[in-house]
């Protein structure tokens, strides 16, 4: 794990040098916990992002954690209108319980709107 709170993972059937990185967000929908992940520890892991040169991997562990709730998320696209109620306020986003849809595995029925970077 890096002082960031990221995992960076080496990838089977491809070069020793090729790695990718678990940021801490991506880690777990619990919450970023040092027992997630062990140091030789075999994962699996959904991509979530390439960078621009393909050599910069961006995987998630959270995403398959719960694969009901990762198939509704991934249903949605920009301009759908959900509706909820605010559970929480926070620095970094707002949780929302919405009306409709599985429930999160940490806050039931909460899914977050990031705060503008």
């Amino acid at each position: 794990m890096t002082k960031a709170g990221a995992v960076v993972c080496h990838l089977d059937g491809l070069p020793p040098d090729t790695t990718a990185r678990i940021g801490p967000l991506d880690l777990s929908w619990r919450g970023a916990s040092p027992d997630v992940v062990r140091f030789g520890q075999r994962v699996s892991a959904e991509v979530i992002g390439l960078g621009p040169d393909q050599g910069r991997i961006r995987l998630s562990l959270a995403a398959t954690e719960n694969p009901e709730l990762r198939a509704f998320l991934t249903s949605l696209r920009p301009g759908d209108l959900l509706s909820g109620v605010v559970a929480d306020l926070r620095p970094f986003g707002v949780f929302v319980a919405l009306d409709d849809g599985p429930p999160h595995p940490l806050y039931p029925g909460v899914e977050l709107i990031k705060a503008p970077t």
